[in-house]
């Protein structure tokens, strides 16, 4: 049986001279979002276009590079106009939407779930199967996986709203103003949270969003190359990601280059192999000797060597085009340090590419957070201590603070894994300093973080509820018994 990973009610053609730039980001939309999508190379179109066909018959054209258009016409976001939320959740990965099911079907509590991607956040660009997910004996495929997610957020809206694409770029204290304003949260908003609108849509002021609660749950984002105009050359021929569907990009003998000695390089490197291409891993270290490496997917590159050529101690230091897309890098010894000086372009190996993909790991997502003093942030490794992120949120004893309520609060004698320093913002998944890393682990730690919210409310029910709300009905209740 094949797992659906793809809607069934739209598919959708685009347009473009080339599968590159705001071609190749509309086709990453679409393909996240689970859209059927085919590409046709024309070379009347100056930009991009798409057409969208759905199952009623209704087509629907969008011209020119246009998410927010693409995102309404596909009925992505679940958004309500509430004027404020119990929790407010920034990212739906695993954890992000397992903690927001849970907010809503346990607790009651009114929920947003904020996404500057797709359903399934880093999880969506997972190439690996999965293998330990319960319920899945034979495994599942990332994709598939996030296809039900999304299915889950489609079907259920009263559980939880979903408002993709839009970025989180400041976390503040609630104003008096922003509590005297908004009625529609049980509890008395504790936070502002600006959030950056995508790219093409007509309002361009940032959006505000009041909550009583906020969950930090935006992973990691993937780590870049130190290569002078990589941003340049970005979805044009150089990649930070690999999915499922960029096979259908490569034909056979194409030159690919995957920059990365992790699991999820090799299995890019061998999804590229089974195209036909050409592949070149370029390892800083020595093959089959990192962390997360499969044993298996080693066995299977050496297997692969007509196809998959393995360069250890090497990176890329140069990138060179022939038109504005990538054709060309230039590998040669690895450097110690990123301030160690470059060998010279001359002494480096020319590799003519079709494309580069940099898988290389990935660093916290936290930027957003930098000017909120108060929120305590790994710094420095500890050493000994296993996953460790610099820039990951401290939670729990690590975090140094013992809240909420008085000290005698029986909630704070069984601790909480999730608490942050500040009061009523909690971290959780691969944001979370020390936790692991996996899809599984995700999940079960979006669920628990919501027992540990439910800890704060029930300890603090008396001055955190808006007066006349049922919520407090529910927790005074629950209080005497």
């Amino acid at each position: 049986m094949t797992d659906q990973t793809k809607r069934t009610d739209v598919k959708a053609v685009l347009r473009a001279k080339a599968l590159e730039g705001n071609a190749f980001s509309t086709w990453r939309f679409l393909t996240l979002n689970f859209v059927d999508t085919t590409f046709k190379e024309d070379s009347a179109v100056t930009d991009v276009e798409v057409d969208l066909t759905f199952s009623s018959g209704k087509v629907v054209p969008v011209k020119g590079y246009n998410l927010p258009q693409l995102s309404k016409e596909l009925g992505l976001s679940t958004r309500t106009q509430k004027d404020s939320y119990d929790l407010v959740v920034v990212g739906g990965g695993p954890t992000g939407l397992s903690a927001a099911l849970n907010a809503g079907t346990l607790f009651g509590w009114s929920t947003l779930v904020i996404e500057d991607r797709a359903p399934g956040g880093t999880a969506s660009t997972a190439i690996n199967r999965i293998e330990n997910y319960l319920g899945f004996p034979d495994g599942i495929d990332s994709d598939a996986l996030c296809f039900r997610w999304y299915q889950q957020i489609q079907h259920k809206p009263s559980q939880f709203e979903y408002l993709p694409y839009y970025r989180a770029t400041a976390l503040t204290a609630a104003s008096q103003s922003d509590v005297d304003k908004t009625k529609d949260s049980h509890l008395i908003p504790k936070y502002t949270i600006k959030v950056e609108r995508p790219h093409g849509e007509k309002d361009e002021s940032p959006l505000e969003i009041v909550a009583g609660m906020v969950l930090i749950a935006t992973g990691v984002s993937a780590n870049t190359l130190d290569v002078k105009d990589l941003d340049t050359y970005l979805t044009k021929g150089a990649y930070l990601t690999a999915l499922p569907s960029d096979a259908t990009t490569v034909k056979k003998g194409d030159s690919v280059a995957v920059v990365g000695g992790g699991d999820t390089a090799a299995v890019a490197a061998l999804m590229f192999a089974k195209q036909g291409a050409k592949v070149t891993m370029i390892i800083r270290g020595e093959f089959g000797h990192y962390q997360d490496m499969v044993n298996a997917h080693v066995d299977q590159i050496k297997e692969q060597k007509d196809h998959i050529t393995v360069v250890e101690k090497s990176e890329v230091h140069y990138f060179d085009h022939d038109t504005e897309k990538l054709t060309k890098v230039y590998y040669g010894k690895a450097r110690g340090k990123a301030s160690d000086p470059r060998p010279e372009k001359k002494d480096c190996t020319e590799l003519a590419v079709s494309a580069l993909y940099a898988l290389i790991g990935g660093k916290a997502n936290t930027e957003w957070l930098k000017d909120q003093k108060d929120l305590k942030l790994l710094e420095k490794k500890v050493t000994g201590w296993p996953n460790q992120i610099l820039g990951t949120v401290l939670t729990g004893p690590a975090s140094g603070t013992a809240w909420p309520g008085p000290t005698n609060s029986k909630w704070i004698s069984t601790g909480s894994i999730t608490a942050t320093s500040l009061v009523a913002v909690f971290a959780a998944g691969d944001t979370r300093d020390g936790t692991v890393r996996r899809i599984s682990e995700a999940v079960g730690e979006g669920g628990a973080t919501t027992i540990d919210m439910n800890g704060y409310v029930k300890t603090n029910h008396d001055k955190i509820i808006r007066q006349g709300k049922i919520l407090e009905l529910f927790y005074a209740t629950d209080e005497s018994e």
